[in-house]
């Protein structure tokens, strides 16, 4: 199988009640069979300075974020946490995160939930 970015499904939009609207370009489709039902999300993030991902809660998945390019602050469940390009942060099934970009230049990641059970 190759997805081509033209294919790629991209949004945009206020996530979790942060700031700004959080560009999201799907690395994998956002459907069960892309994921053979181990997953739900694959996807390459971008934060201008300033914007907002707010704080929300993993249960029955995980998600782990990779960051790429640019620094950013990261709620780690209530504790704040700067993070950069090359970092690696993991929300565990049951724990809050959020992230926030602090620099001056846009904050990239890549975003993998996971489920947990079946």
């Amino acid at each position: 199988m190759i997805i081509r970015s033209k294919d790629r499904q991209r949004s945009a939009a206020v996530r979790f009640g942060g700031k700004g609207e959080i560009e999201m370009v799907s690395i994998l489709p956002p459907i069960p069979e892309a994921f053979h039902g181990k997953g739900r999300l694959f996807s390459h993030v971008v934060l201008k300075p300033g914007e907002e991902l707010g704080s929300h809660r993993h249960d029955g998945d995980f998600e782990v974020y990779y960051y790429i390019k640019g620094e950013g602050t990261y709620n780690d469940n209530g504790k704040m946490i700067p993070v950069k390009a090359g970092d690696v942060t993991v929300c565990n099934d049951g724990e809050m995160h959020g992230i926030t970009n602090t620099g001056k230049a846009n904050l990239e990641y890549i975003a993998l939930i996971l489920f947990t059970k079946k």
